[in-house]
């Protein structure tokens, strides 16, 4: 009987000190695994994040895998408030904003020049906006600023010569609403386009 008590007992040391030595091992892993610091600006999906919230943030990859990466994206204050799903086999991008939904998706945008060098009709003939914009106002003269273009709307810029803002544009995408502001007189047009 005492030899079963002693085996029991030496069996129960070896099973809890097996458990502990495997706890530990897979912990250290987990650790060293969260620790883990990859640049994130050379990512494929880079420009289109940084497209999106406006300016080059800082981030990490929190999973990487062969069908999808996740990063999430620090603000200017240093808190994580950005997060993007980018998606390998589609090609494609989802950036969320984590105090106020999704922002972007969709493919994944081709960096452009700066496009205040070109004249207005130019650089923005491509949106659905444009013909209602240009029977609005005179854009002879005036260069296009593509502000924001994310997934709920477009705001554009119309610069004279000297640089000076002269109107605003806000097209609302999924309402096809817009709306055109006159800088010096206010809001000069609301509505469908």
């Amino acid at each position: 009987m005492k030899n079963k008590v002693l085996k029991a007992a030496f069996s129960a040391a070896m099973i809890a000190g097996a458990g502990i030595g495997s706890a530990e091992l897979f912990w250290a892993d987990k650790a060293e695994a969260a620790y883990t610091y990859q640049s994130v600006s050379s990512l494929e999906e880079y420009a289109t994040v940084a497209d999106v919230i406006g300016y080059e943030p800082d981030g990490r990859i929190v999973e990487d895998n062969p069908y999808k990466r996740i990063a999430t994206y620090s603000n200017k204050q240093g808190q994580t408030q950005y997060k993007s799903v980018f998606f390998k086999q589609q090609n494609t991008v989802k950036v969320m904003n984590l105090r106020g939904g999704r922002l972007y998706y969709g493919q994944l945008k081709t960096v452009q020049e700066d496009a205040t060098t070109q004249p207005a009709g130019d650089t923005i003939s491509q949106y659905p906006e444009t013909a209602k914009i240009e029977s609005i106002i005179n854009t002879d003269g005036l260069t296009s600023d593509v502000v924001e273009d994310n997934y709920g709307k477009r705001i554009i810029l119309f610069k004279d010569a000297n640089g000076q803002v002269e109107y605003k544009s806000i097209f609302i995408k999924h309402t096809n609403m817009l709306k055109v502001i006159d800088l010096d007189g206010g809001q000069i047009y609301y509505g469908s386009i």
